[in-house]
């Protein structure tokens, strides 16, 4: 099979305007500390100037996540999560499908528990609308592909190619079924 490269869609204009609004008011918290000789003055500069880092941090990663699919990983690539893996014996592609974010009802991403949510953008650990846990990768589209795993959450996957990427989940699928 060898490896599949599926990329997330551009972030979307809300989540780049949020992130660059927290630079800009973060910017002129620090100058306006410097400027006024507030105390103490070296450590919130300390504080803005990392919280500025991890913005523009966030910014550039979040612009290049993407899931690599082998024979037996699925591997996101993203701002905190740089190489989470997924074995493929993890996955049940059977049970995969395609879904609508927006109309997504139960599986709706709802209360975030460690990862990142900014408008338009989500990654990390989510609690889903239906109460269970679940892995979400999702920028600025609508589509996902959803894969329940063995251990009883989900994956969540917002990229450019769900129905390519849920395609190649099942054919792998029955690849290793024909072979054993």
């Amino acid at each position: 099979m060898g490896k599949h490269t599926f990329i997330t869609p551009p972030i979307m204009a809300r989540a780049k305007i949020f992130c660059w609004a927290i630079i800009a008011i973060m910017a002129i918290m620090l100058v306006w500390i410097v400027a006024t000789g507030q105390t103490p003055r070296l450590a919130m500069s300390i504080a803005i100037a990392l919280v500025i880092a991890m913005m523009l941090y966030l910014l550039l990663a979040m612009s290049k996540a993407r899931v690599d699919l082998d024979d037996h990983n699925l591997v996101i690539r993203a701002s905190f999560y740089r190489n989470k893996n997924f074995t493929r014996d993890l996955l049940l592609p059977k049970a995969a499908s395609v879904i609508d974010l927006k109309k997504a009802g139960v599986y709706k991403p709802t209360i975030r528990t460690f990862g990142v949510g900014l408008p338009g953008y989500g990654e990390g650990w989510f609690r889903l609308r239906n109460g269970e846990k679940a892995f979400v990768l999702f920028s600025g589209m609508n589509k996902a592909v959803i894969i329940p795993t063995t251990k009883g959450y989900y994956l969540i996957l917002g990229v450019d190619e769900p129905s390519r990427l849920l395609g190649e989940l099942t054919e792998q699928e029955e690849t290793n079924r024909e072979e054993k």
